[in-house]
């Protein structure tokens, strides 16, 4: 039962990662006003994606402005499932690549950042990893967290000690 809590987990992880990351700079005008609709949406510093944000937190971590399979800050990107490198049709048991996840044998473990099973590295030519539970667990405890609307679209703006902010 917890090897099958554990796969849960990470499919959460996996999704969070893939819904996550928009920022500015703190030098760029940290709000703008969008359409008429009356949404609003964050600068980035440019249009050239994706790019890394520093939030200013203690570990030194940066954070990428886009969602993997993403080209701006405020789309969904790809979705996969824990380990895998492709999206697909279905997101069941019976379609995990690793297998059924009770058994030991096809157990990829807790934290695959910047491994073959990191779709973010894989995908990025190893320049990106994805984000470890302890450095989510920073962000929780150093930035502001708000919900909000932008471009349409709702989710949480992360900001961090030096202003900078990730959607």
């Amino acid at each position: 039962m917890k090897k099958y809590f554990m796969f849960i987990m990470s499919l959460l992880v996996t999704i969070a990662t893939a819904t996550t990351l928009f920022s500015c700079d703190s030098d760029d005008d940290e709000f703008q006003t969008g359409d008429d609709s009356g949404d609003s949406h964050l600068a980035c510093p440019d249009n050239n994606h994706p790019h890394l944000i520093d939030l200013g937190l203690p570990s030194g971590t940066k954070w990428v402005c886009c969602n993997v399979g993403a080209s701006t800050p405020v789309e969904n990107g790809g979705y996969y499932a824990w380990g895998e490198l492709e999206e697909k049709n279905y997101y069941e048991a019976n379609t995990y690549v690793y297998g059924d996840p009770k058994k030991e044998s096809s157990f990829i473990g807790t934290n695959i950042a910047g491994t073959k099973y990191d779709v973010a590295y894989v995908k990025s030519g190893h320049e990106y990893e994805m984000p470890t539970i302890t450095q989510f667990r920073e962000v929780q405890k150093y930035c502001s967290l708000d919900w909000v609307t932008l471009d349409g679209k709702n989710g949480c703006m992360v900001t961090g000690p030096s202003g900078n902010s990730i959607f």
